[in-house]
């Protein structure tokens, strides 16, 4: 499965902010973590509230977030690919 675009992330946001302000409140944004669809624990709420609230407004200014949710594709190469282990003597007829 592949990480959503940032184009991706804005539509789904730009979806809940019904009145186009280019935030969702805190206490919207607690309900749609919450309550709809699978919901998310206390303490994977308060990270993100980390990243995402604006502590001088208490909004979560969606452009904001998405852009420090995205993850340069290149970080995936840090991920060490699956090597072919041989065993010793493996392929070899005695």
């Amino acid at each position: 499965m592949r990480p959503a675009t940032a184009e991706e992330l804005l539509k789904a946001f730009q979806t809940l902010d019904k009145e186009n302000k280019g935030y969702l409140t805190k206490e919207y944004f607690l309900k749609l973590m919450m309550e709809d669809g699978e919901p998310f624990t206390q303490e994977e709420i308060d990270e993100m509230l980390t990243v995402a609230l604006d502590p001088d407004t208490g909004h979560i200014n969606y452009e904001y977030y998405v852009s420090q949710l995205l993850v340069p594709p290149s970080i995936y190469d840090l991920i060490p690919k699956k090597k072919e282990v041989r065993k010793i003597g493996a392929g070899v007829l005695f």
